[in-house]
């Protein structure tokens, strides 16, 4: 049973979008990474292509996490209170204090913890046989 998959193929069967966190950010960011993905390592097979769409959605995710926490990290670090400590480095750990008492920070934090280790898994996985396809190439 052969399951190689067609190029064409691929554009029918998208992958199913993350949610985007704002209205700013642009709707075709996904499809780029993704076929920058499907277009680096080439997949043969619907496994293959598979694993490359769940690593899409899970850095797409992982970046958003990320960026939540760093906004989050950025507007405690602007309080008028935060402006008078004398260092940059006492305000930064004054914020991440404030942060990690708020519930929803820890929340974004073990979310985005959870998906990069999630990540590394699926990556192990796709280097092994994106490895194993150069080697068959040469």
């Amino acid at each position: 049973m052969n399951l190689e998959i067609e190029q064409k193929q691929r554009r029918n069967s998208k992958a199913l979008k993350p949610l985007r966190v704002s209205d700013v950010e642009d709707s075709r960011c996904f499809e780029k990474l993704l076929d920058r993905l499907i277009e680096e390592l080439k997949p043969r097979t619907a496994v293959e292509e598979g694993d490359l769409m769940s690593m899409a959605q899970m850095r797409w995710s992982a970046e958003r996490a990320n960026h939540l926490i760093h906004c989050e990290m950025n507007q405690r670090v602007r309080l008028p209170l935060m402006q008078a400590k004398e260092t940059a480095s006492l305000r930064l750990l004054m914020a991440y204090r404030m942060c990690l008492g708020d519930r929803a920070f820890n929340l974004l934090v073990k979310q985005h913890l959870d998906t990069v280790k999630a990540m590394q898994t699926l990556t192990s996985r796709i280097e092994k046989w994106s490895a194993a396809k150069e080697r068959s190439v040469k």
